[in-house]
Order: C-alpha cells, then sequence, then structure tokens
C-alpha cells in the first residue's frame, strides 16, 4: 500500500516560512507537480475532480489532504452523507491528512474517528461565503469544532470590508496557540491569505492558475509562492 507523507502539527507552527496548500481540483497539477515545487502541501478536491488516479494523486513526495466538500460549503458534492462517508472511509488510508465541514452533523464524528484510528490529522472546517461572523460567534465555531476531535479548527469567511478582516485578524492573534487556519475570501481578503500567517494562521491555500481557484480570492501558487519568499525570507 502507498503511504501517505506524515503531517504533524509541529511542522506547522509559527515562526517559519508559512507552509502552501495547493488546491487541486484536476489533473492538471501531476504535470507541475516535479518542476520548481512552490506548495509545502496538496488538498485533493475529490468533489470536484472528474478522474484522479489514486496511485497517481499520491506520487507527490509532499503530505496530502483528503476533502470532499459539501454543496453548502462551497463544493460540489451533490450525492447522499452515507455515500461521502464511505468515501472518506476508503481514501483515508491514503492521505496525511483529512478536512471535514463542522456542519456534516451526520458523519462529522465518524470520519474524525476513523481518521484518528489510521493516524492521521484531522481538519474541521467553517465556510462562510456571505459574511465574516462576529468575534463572539468565531469562538463558538472554534470550541464546538474543538470539541469533534479536530487537530486543526478552519475558518473560512467572506470579507466584505476591512473591519471583517480586523475580526478575522483579532480572532487570529487571540487563538495562535489553537492550531487554527483562518481565511478572509473574496478579493478583498486577498492580504489575509498572504498575512494571517504572521498573526497564527498555520496554512495559506493557493491555486494551480487563477483560473483553478477552489475559493474567492484565492491566489495562483507562482505568484503566491513569489510573496512568501519577500515577505517571510527564511
Amino acid at each position: 500500500m502507498l503511504k501517505a507523507c506524515d503531517m504533524t502539527i509541529a511542522k506547522l507552527t509559527l515562526g517559519g516560512t508559512p507552509k502552501i496548500v495547493l488546491s487541486v481540483k484536476d489533473d492538471l497539477w501531476l504535470s507541475q507537480r516535479n518542476k520548481n515545487r512552490l506548495f509545502d502541501l496538496v488538498e485533493f478536491r475529490i468533489d470536484l475532480v472528474s478522474s484522479l488516479a489514486l496511485k497517481a494523486i499520491l506520487q507527490t513526495a509532499v503530505p496530502t489532504i483528503l476533502t470532499i466538500r459539501s454543496k453548502k460549503e462551497g463544493g460540489n458534492w451533490t450525492d447522499s452523507e452515507p455515500h461521502r462517508l464511505l468515501l472518506y472511509q476508503d481514501l483515508i488510508p491514503h492521505f496525511s491528512a483529512v478536512d471535514i465541514e463542522l456542519s456534516s452533523n451526520t458523519i462529522l464524528d465518524n470520519v474524525v474517528e476513523n481518521a484518528h484510528d489510521e493516524g492521521k490529522k484531522v481538519i474541521v472546517s467553517y465556510h462562510n461565503f456571505d459574511k465574516t461572523p462576529k468575534v463572539s460567534e468565531l469562538y463558538k465555531i472554534l470550541k464546538k469544532a474543538k470539541k469533534t476531535g479536530a487537530d486543526i479548527v478552519k475558518v473560512a469567511a467572506f470579507a466584505k470590508n476591512h473591519q471583517d478582516i480586523q475580526t478575522l485578524a483579532r480572532f487570529t492573534v487571540e487563538n495562535a496557540d489553537q492550531h487554527i487556519v483562518t481565511i478572509a475570501m473574496g478579493e478583498l481578503g486577498k492580504l489575509s491569505r498572504l498575512f494571517f500567517p504572521a498573526l497564527g494562521s498555520l496554512l495559506i491555500y493557493a491555486s494551480l492558475s487563477a483560473k483553478d481557484k477552489t475559493a474567492p480570492g484565492q491566489m495562483d501558487c507562482k505568484e503566491l509562492s513569489r510573496l512568501v519568499k519577500k515577505f517571510y525570507p527564511i
């Protein structure tokens, strides 16, 4: 069996160069995976791909994140939750970590348990494509996600104005020791993808190119890597 690369929280701590996650929704990345690698992890959006051979997916020397994003949180999964759970269970052994939405009530506990049984890290995520919740609500989200057994809690919310970015920035600073990922989505929120890691966010998500975005405001990997090198010199 192919073994997934390790992804430990110790390798994602604040203080070094931010870790870039390449979010993949098709097989175009295969031709690029060994050329001047500009990313540290690969998130495979199984809900968006039509066909990706598991063997080809795992022929990467970096940690991999399994994501089957639900329709209600911006994904493309429209089949039943029992079917999604079975798919998670089949694929978890082949990945380094798994991402599951906090709102996936009927399968969340099972996915977390199965991932931990396999020794995998779990990212419990929350996405809001309409607005940025108040800080008090963000704390409730964090607390609820932690109760599920999450190793990392990801909060991505749409930023309508600079106050929204300040809200997410405050939340990030105040919880920098809680193993979190925070993202302000949208064009205005682009700066959060670059600078929130300096406040305590563990990961930055990027796309292979501008046309391959998996979330609003996501930068392409080449551009993001260049900016990370500029603002986070080794």
